[in-house]
């Protein structure tokens, strides 16, 4: 009986019994995080990337709103998250955070607005406040907003 199947066909047989075996368990076990992981990523290809700006810089401007912006992200850890670990209150730290951010001209740059969110949302984590990015972003728009009349130049 064993010389009647080769080798190939009992490793091409016992390769789709494990297949099967482990997709099984996956869908058993971990069902509702797959489900999750597919529309994740089925939603993020159905969604239409918002339009971004490019904002070109000169290299000493470039210079002046980073160091700008790394002030403001040590200000953020040393100042503004510790004064509110105990309270967590998240009203009263994203009003503290745009008084913080109004003057900052780097805001309207997406890389300096992307580097600002991660500094929000590690030092938030620390605390234990969970701040979503929707929430950020729309902090931040109406900040911007209110920039461009006081814009001069």
């Amino acid at each position: 009986m064993f010389n009647q199947i080769s080798w190939e066909q009992f490793f091409l047989s016992l390769g789709i019994f494990f297949a099967l075996y482990y997709g099984y368990v996956a869908i058993r076990y971990f069902g509702k995080e797959l489900s999750k992981m597919f529309e994740l990523k089925i939603s993020s290809r159905n969604k239409k990337q918002p339009s971004q700006t490019s904002i070109i810089l000169s290299e000493t401007e470039f210079a002046e709103v980073f160091a700008e912006l790394e002030q403001i992200n040590a200000e953020l850890r040393k100042k503004v998250f510790p004064a509110f670990a105990r309270s967590k209150d998240k009203k009263v730290l994203l009003f503290q955070i745009s008084q913080k951010l109004e003057s900052f001209k780097g805001l309207k740059v997406p890389a300096f607005r992307h580097a600002i969110n991660n500094c929000i949302h590690a030092e938030a984590k620390k605390i234990g406040l969970e701040i979503t990015h929707e929430e950020l972003e729309e902090r931040w728009k109406t900040i911007i907003e209110n920039m461009l009349p006081n814009k001069s130049k």
